[in-house]
Formats: structure tokens, sequence, C-alpha cells
């Protein structure tokens, strides 16, 4: 008697689209990825919360595959004197719009800068855009990507690229260099961004010592984020239409090695 296996398309409750084989059970990458969930719009169904032991304050959340394999990471590091902190997971579109609009505003300076007196919309954008995303093309929005910092009590300095150089720091970035593709992270943005993909950008984000993704769910949705591109444009925030300009290649230029098969 001859068998003929099928795969069967199943729709999860994120929204994501599997296919399972009937011959193995092997979970298959995603099919597709509604756009909300691509955006921050809608998060997944799929969230879980970091314990507090292992963030610098309560309520973060991180992608379920992305905190199984980072409380692994974490206690490897623990085992050689290395601690390791959530300090900001996935955030809503909500929420990077408030970043965003507090920067845009004024309200939160941009390298000591009130961006209010500034008159050209795009250098405004360009300042933000240093360092923080425009809502919508946040790798945030996924759960997948989160913020490192190496002590609870030290998250100003976690999100500057000196505090990875010396000291506790330093041991910290070094260790995750040499240890964290072994969990299947990678760090989407490091040097500087016209030298990240030579020749194929002029915009991105400078380098984040502190920014990590776990590649196996990331790669999925940057691939579906670079499928929908002309269906995704910035809306809904300030500076929306001025970021059509460039939103692409700061969403599409990340390190090779997160594009890279895990």
């Amino acid at each position: 008697m001859r068998y003929f296996f099928l795969a069967i398309p199943i729709l999860l409750g994120s929204g994501l689209l599997i296919s399972m084989g009937a011959d193995n059970g092997k979970l298959e990458p995603p099919l597709s990825i509604p756009p909300d969930s691509l955006t921050g719009r809608q998060s997944t169904s799929n969230l879980e919360q970091v314990p507090a032991e292992m963030a610098t304050r309560s309520g973060l959340k991180l992608e379920a595959k992305t905190l199984v394999k980072f409380k692994e990471m974490r206690a490897e590091a623990k085992k050689v004197g290395i601690d390791l902190f959530v300090l900001s997971g996935y955030r809503s579109f909500a929420d990077q719009k408030r970043i965003w609009d507090n920067k845009f505003t004024g309200k939160t300076k941009v390298a000591g800068k009130d961006l209010s007196t500034e008159k050209n919309p795009r250098n405004k954008i360009l300042a933000i855009l240093t360092y923080s995303s425009m809502p919508g093309t946040s790798r945030h929005h996924w759960g997948t990507d989160f913020d490192i910092a190496f002590s609870k009590n030290n998250q100003p300095d976690s999100l500057l690229n000196r505090s990875w150089e010396t000291g506790k720091g330093k041991e910290a970035y070094t260790w995750l260099t040499q240890n964290a593709s072994r969990f299947g992270f990678c760090q989407p943005y490091q040097g500087t961004p016209d030298k990240r993909n030579p020749g194929a950008f002029t915009y991105g984000y400078n380098e984040e010592k502190w920014h990590w993704s776990y590649k196996p769910v990331s790669r999925n949705f940057t691939n579906a984020y670079k499928d929908q591109m002309d269906n995704l444009k910035p809306s809904g925030f300030s500076g929306a239409d001025t970021g059509t300009e460039f939103y692409e290649q700061f969403i599409l230029n990340v390190d090779p090695d997160c594009l890279t098969k895990p």
C-alpha cells in the first residue's frame, strides 16, 4: 500500500499561516503574516511576559520562542558571571508612536537638541531615525527583537554604545558576539549603515550593541515585510509622508547575518 502525505495549512490565533506535513509533524516557516502584525497595530497571540528577575522592569513581553532561547542564553552567560536583562521587548504601534511623537515635538531631546525648532521635516525625521524607528517599521513590533542591559541598575547606560566598550558592558558584549548565535540570536545593527551592506543602501540605523534579534522567527517577519512593502508605507504619525522616502532602507538595512537561514 502506498501512502501520500499532504502539507496542511493551519491558521494560528496570531494570524500566522504555517503548514504541517503529515509525514513528519514539523512546522514550516510562516507562509504569510498579516500587515497589522508586521506594523504592530495588532499583536500576535504568542507573546509571553518576561519573568521579573530577567527584566529591568515589569510588563515586558517577547515572542514565545524568543523568550525560551533568551532564558537559555541568559543561563549560559550566568555560568561565567555575566548578567543579561531584557530592557525593552515587544512594542505596539502606539508604544512606538509615543516615543516618536515625543522626539518629533521636542518633549524628548535628540542628541541634546529640541527638534521642535527644526523647520525642515526631512532633517527632523532623519535625526530621530538615528536610533528610533518610525511607528509601524520597528522590529520591536514582532516580539523577536529586544534591547539588553548588563545590569538591572544601568538602564540609560545600556542604550549607549560606549557602555558596551568598557568594564562589565564590554565583557557582556564580547560574550554575546561569541555565543549569541548558538542560541539563534543576531545583532541587526552593526557598524555604520553605509558599510553594513556596501553599495546597497544610503540610509540605516546606527550601530546598536544592545539590540538583538531571534533570527529563526524575525527573518520570516523581515521577508514578509519586504514582500508587502508597497502596502506598508508609513502612516498615522507626525512626518509619515516624508518618511515614505526612505522607510524601506531603514527596514532592510540590517546585518546580513540576520537574513541568512538559521
